[in-house]
């Protein structure tokens, strides 16, 4: 119960809300709570963590295509019509301050592809906010009856008090939930003209938002948030027969408690700065298509292509032909490399006198323009000559030994001829022809014999 304000405090002391929680929202103490650790069904303040996913996953010039599912969701809704397509931002006007469920719809399939689907990006979202009181996150909408998706949902009041204080942190959605009235034309072409469900806006000094909330098994569920003299409250009431009533009332212990007094208190854990696994699947979500029935999509509805696939195709082309060229270049080096070893071991070998057994790796040949002849291959030059194997020295036979005479007629003597020596490099000089010495002892005795001959 509030501290202060006790009148406030008398008038709903018997119409206490299931739960409830005030926070400071400038240093996320909490000033007063009961009963905030029980997951309770929230209604329609689930759209709050809806409009935290879609901007964390779509950009901000994404358009929100209308499947029938989304047509056919039970009020409260903008009456969106399948095959229409509208803006993020209408689409997002629609869903935090008409409490749109057709609106709820199309995001879940536009960023999930199925309503189905979008608990998985619901539960990374509460991982990212330290949601710690196991939440229970299967509608988009906050639905609980026949039209929900598995039951509803189940969040205790600390848990949505922290997805709220995530929300006013954001410029784009703390801006949508403290606007009052909004006018926009939208994809079905009519001008909507649009007031915040949220009386706070109204009725409380400072109020800045944020969303409200009701079904049967939820009762009046109030997420409310002001700021004054410098200083931003932030409170939940859940399952609250005067919603307002008990806001305000919690609102005002808000104000009245000083900064200083807050040291001691609990708080909520710190807004988290980054969106894990948003960036990797923001991709996904914008290549993702809703689930539509084609036969009543509106004849003449053009397909729809956002920016940002446009850009991530065009980057996509553009990555895959860098890499081509960059493949091609790395080529052409390693075949100019490989030129430049062949080149420079023909040269080496050409000046010891052989080419390699072996020929290492050669460019191919470049295919010879049409009508023109291949260049022939430049013979190769010719061996030198081997060189003449010398023949074996050829001895010459030893003289003769010289015979012994007898007083007999002297025999008729001719010398042998000397062998022809084998032939030289170098040119031989002609050879000495030896005349028979027959004459030179003919008439001569055996004392004549036995001198020296001299020739003349």
């Amino acid at each position: 119960m509030p501290a202060t304000g006790a009148s406030a405090a008398v008038r709903h002391q018997a119409a206490a809300p299931k739960a409830w929680i005030l926070v400071d929202a400038d240093t996320g103490a909490v000033i007063n709570a009961g009963n905030e650790r029980e997951p309770l069904p929230p209604a329609s303040t689930t759209k709050i963590l809806t409009a935290l996913v879609a901007v964390h996953m779509l950009p901000k010039d994404a358009d929100i295509p209308v499947s029938p599912r989304a047509e056919g969701m039970p009020a409260t809704k903008i009456n969106m019509k399948a095959g229409q397509t509208w803006t993020l931002d209408d689409t997002l006007h629609a869903l935090l301050m008409s409490s749109a469920n057709d609106a709820a719809v199309a995001l879940a399939e536009r960023v999930s592809g199925s309503v189905e689907a979008f608990q998985n990006d619901l539960y990374d979202e509460a991982a990212r906010l330290n949601l710690a009181d196991n939440p229970v996150l299967l509608d988009p909408a906050g639905l609980d009856d026949s039209f929900s998706v598995g039951g509803g949902n189940r969040i205790s009041a600390r848990d949505l008090a922290i997805a709220a204080h995530a929300l006013l942190a954001d410029p784009e959605l703390g801006g949508i939930v403290a606007e009052n009235i909004a006018r926009f034309t939208g994809g079905d072409g009519i001008a909507h003209r649009l007031v915040n469900h949220n009386n706070m806006l109204r009725h409380y000094d400072g109020a800045i938002g944020v969303k409200t909330g009701y079904t049967e098994k939820a009762g009046h569920t109030l997420v409310a948030a002001a700021r004054r003299d410098g200083r931003t409250m932030l409170s939940v009431v859940m399952g609250a027969p005067d919603m307002y009533g008990y806001s305000a009332a919690l609102l005002d212990q808000g104000f009245a408690t000083a900064v200083r007094s807050e040291g001691a208190m609990s708080h909520l854990p710190p807004i988290p700065t980054d969106t894990p696994k948003a960036a990797a699947k923001a991709a996904k979500a914008a290549k993702s298509k809703p689930q539509t029935n084609p036969a009543a999509v509106v004849p003449g509805a053009a397909a729809l292509t956002t920016p940002a696939e446009a850009t991530s195709s065009h980057s996509g082309r553009w990555g895959n032909l860098l890499i081509n060229i960059v493949g091609a270049i790395a080529l052409v080096l390693a075949l100019l490399r490989a030129r430049v070893r062949l080149v420079r071991r023909k040269r080496r070998h050409a000046r010891l006198g052989h080419t390699p057994k072996r020929p290492v790796l050669r460019a191919p040949k470049p295919a010879p323009a049409p009508n023109t002849q291949p260049t022939p291959r430049p013979k190769p030059a010719p061996k030198p000559a081997p060189k003449p194997k010398r023949e074996p020295r050829v001895r010459e036979p030893a003289p003769a030994a010289r015979p012994t005479f007898k007083s007999q007629p002297r025999p008729t003597f001719k010398p042998a001829s000397k062998p022809t020596p084998p032939p030289r490099r170098a040119p031989e000089p002609e050879p000495v022809v030896i005349a028979p010495i027959a004459g030179l002892w003919e008439g001569r005795t055996l004392e004549e014999w036995d001198r020296p001959l001299v020739s003349r």
